[in-house]
């Protein structure tokens, strides 16, 4: 049921049934929870994976040149489109994917990750760096979101990196808030007892 969307839990406190009006409803709050997209979402490629020229990507990356291979892609469930992703990947990554139809061929349509094509392909992804802001859909993201212009999105980009701190990937992702919710578990930090008397 949690896979499926229909209930979701909290750590301590329970497991609660998805409001309907959200309709998808998965929290992500590790990396196994985002390959877990495959599962029940679809991959649609918008523009394939090819070489281009983005300084900010490949710094991110850690890249000496500034090419970098992108690709965008939606994501949907039940045929209901809640993100756009474009992710960037550095050469050595692109090159070992380059026969993965789902990257190349947008007559394609699959359940495929592109961050579990990389696992597949001899990379272990230990974690993931995010940052999540607020933006307006522009033209071009409001019409492959099918929102109206200026509507409220959630604009996260991850960093993925292995056990060595090498970046594997690059993900900026653009969702329909009422798609996407995010839970994470703070603690306090831990003040040693206090001497006794």
């Amino acid at each position: 049921l949690v896979a499926e969307g229909l209930v979701y839990r909290v750590q301590g406190r329970g497991t609660f049934v998805t409001p309907r009006e959200t309709r998808y409803h998965r929290p992500f709050g590790t990396v196994d929870d985002l390959l877990n997209l495959q599962v029940d979402t679809d991959f649609e490629l918008v523009e394939p994976l090819s070489p281009t020229i983005d300084r900010a990507a490949a710094t991110t990356l850690r890249l000496d040149e500034p090419q970098v291979h992108a690709l965008r892609f939606l994501r949907r469930h039940h045929g209901d489109v809640f993100c756009l992703t474009r992710v960037c990947l550095p050469p050595r990554i692109a090159q070992s994917l380059a026969g993965c139809a789902e990257l190349t061929d947008p007559q394609m349509h699959a359940t495929s990750t592109v961050t579990g094509l990389i696992e597949s392909h001899g990379n272990d992804i230990a974690e993931a760096e995010q940052v999540i802001t607020a933006m307006a859909a522009d033209q071009d993201l409001a019409a492959h979101l099918r929102c109206a212009t200026g509507s409220p999105i959630l604009h996260i980009e991850r960093t993925y990196l292995d056990r060595k701190g090498e970046v594997l990937e690059h993900a900026v992702s653009d969702f329909l808030p009422e798609y996407y919710s995010h839970r994470s578990r703070r603690g306090r930090s831990l003040v040693p007892d206090p001497a006794p008397d």
